[in-house]
C-alpha cells in the first residue's frame, strides 16, 4: 500500500459545498437556532404537576416548600385520576395555587373527554389557573391526518373553554408539536404553552411561539410532602403575571415586565441533559 492522503469524490464534493456557504447562511443558520431556544424573560415561580402516581400527597409539608403552584390531574381519556378531588381540594386549603389538566386521547371522544374535566373541575375560581389540554405521545396520533387531529383538539378545546370562560393552556413538546401538528396550526399560537423539556435551562419551542408560559424541567423532582418523584415546573413572570392567568385576563407572552430578553433565573431542578429526540417526556398512561 503506497503512503499518502486521499480524497474519496463525496469528501471532495462535501468540502466544495462547505466553502461555498457564506458567512451569511452561517449566521443565519445560528440566528434560526438560537431562535428556538427560548430563556425565562425575568423571574420564575417554582411548581409541581401530580397525578395518582403520587399517591397520597401531604400538602401541609409542600405547602412548606418553594412550590407556588400545582397542576392536577383530571384524567386520561376516559380514565378519571382517582386522586384528583383530593388533590384539588388539598392544594386550595393549603394555599398553592391550583390548575388542571387532561391527558387528551385521539381515539376517545373529544366532547365526553372535555365533559369528564369540566365536571371535576366544577366552577373555576378565582386564583385558579386556566385549565392545561395535555398534548404528548406520538404514536396514539399516527393513525389520524393532521387536520382529523386539529379537528378532535379543537372540539376538546373550544368545550372546555366555552364552559370554563378561559382560554386553555396547551402542554406540549417542541418534538410531538413540529411532528404532529406542523406550522399550520398556527390559530393555537394565541393560547399559553407549557413545554416539557428536560437537561436545558432554555427550552426549544414550536415554531408558532415566541415564548413559553410554563416549562416542565424534570419527571425526577423531589419535594417534601411527596413520596418518589414528581414533575417539577417554572412560570415564566411574578406572582402579578401567574394571578393574570387564574383569572382569564392573561396570555401566553410570560416573562413578567422585564421584556429586554435577559435570562431569568431557573430556580427549579433541572434534570441531567439526556440529549435530543423525539420523547419529550415520558408517557402519562394510566397502568391499568
Amino acid at each position: 500500500m503506497k503512503s499518502g492522503f486521499y480524497l474519496s469524490a463525496n469528501m471532495v464534493l462535501a468540502i466544495s459545498l462547505f466553502a461555498a456557504c457564506t458567512e451569511q447562511d452561517i449566521t443565519e443558520y445560528a440566528s434560526m437556532q438560537q431562535n428556538a431556544v427560548v430563556c425565562a424573560s425575568g423571574s420564575t415561580l417554582d411548581g409541581i404537576d401530580v397525578s395518582y402516581y403520587q399517591e397520597t400527597i401531604d400538602w401541609d409539608r409542600v405547602a412548606q416548600t418553594n412550590m407556588v403552584f400545582a397542576i392536577i390531574r383530571t384524567g386520561d381519556g376516559y380514565f378519571e385520576d382517582p386522586k384528583f378531588d383530593r388533590n384539588w381540594a388539598e392544594a386550595k386549603r393549603v394555599g398553592i395555587i391550583r390548575g388542571a389538566y387532561h391527558f387528551f386521547r385521539p381515539n376517545k371522544d373529544p366532547i365526553e373527554q372535555a365533559d369528564i374535566m369540566i365536571r371535576k373541575m366544577g366552577t373555576l375560581e378565582p386564583g385558579d389557573i386556566s385549565p392545561v389540554i395535555d398534548l404528548e405521545n406520538e404514536n396514539i396520533y399516527r393513525p389520524y391526518s393532521r387536520s382529523e387531529v386539529i379537528s378532535k383538539i379543537h372540539q376538546f378545546m373550544d368545550r372546555v373553554e366555552q364552559a370554563t370562560g378561559r382560554k386553555m393552556i396547551i402542554y406540549a413538546g417542541y418534538y410531538w408539536w413540529n411532528d404532529i401538528m406542523g406550522t399550520s396550526a398556527t390559530e393555537f399560537a394565541g393560547n399559553p404553552l407549557w413545554i416539557p423539556q428536560y437537561g436545558p435551562t432554555c427550552p426549544k419551542i414550536p415554531d408558532i411561539w415566541s415564548n413559553w408560559t410554563f416549562f416542565q424541567t424534570s419527571s425526577k423532582g423531589r419535594v417534601s410532602g411527596i413520596s418518589g418523584n414528581v414533575d417539577l415546573d417554572l412560570f415564566n413572570g411574578t406572582m402579578a403575571d401567574l394571578m393574570a392567568l387564574t383569572d382569564g385576563s392573561g396570555d401566553n407572552s410570560g416573562g413578567g415586565n422585564d421584556q429586554n430578553g435577559q435570562q431569568g433565573e431557573l430556580k427549579g431542578v433541572v434534570s441531567a441533559d439526556q440529549g435530543p429526540g423525539p420523547p419529550d417526556t415520558r408517557s402519562r398512561s394510566p397502568q391499568a
